[in-house]
């Protein structure tokens, strides 16, 4: 009998919208190097967080509506996984920065 784990992870935008491959890809790379990030990736995104582009990190992560999560918020809650995001950010997309 084949078992569930054969299939894989399924990780894929909660929240589809257009910058939705950029999230696939996000989040998939966080679900593989940081189960916590992962979550709190998930819970940012279905609070409104979109990607967008970063001249100095390629993306950035932000709240269309800051009533729901602040910036600043944001912040604090990645903070212990900035390198890992920040590494994410210049190799999400393709070719490295």
């Amino acid at each position: 009998m084949n078992s569930w784990k054969e299939f894989g992870a399924v990780v894929s935008d909660p929240r589809p919208g257009d910058d939705t491959p950029l999230w696939d890809e996000l989040l998939s790379n966080a679900a593989a190097f940081d189960a916590q990030l992962y979550v709190k990736l998930i819970g940012l995104r279905l609070a409104g967080a979109e990607l967008a582009p970063d001249s100095k990190f390629r993306w950035r992560l932000g709240m269309a509506n800051e009533a729901v999560v602040k910036d600043k918020d944001v912040k604090a809650l990645l903070g212990p996984h900035a390198g890992l995001l920040i590494n994410m950010f210049l190799h999400l997309g393709g070719e490295d920065k």
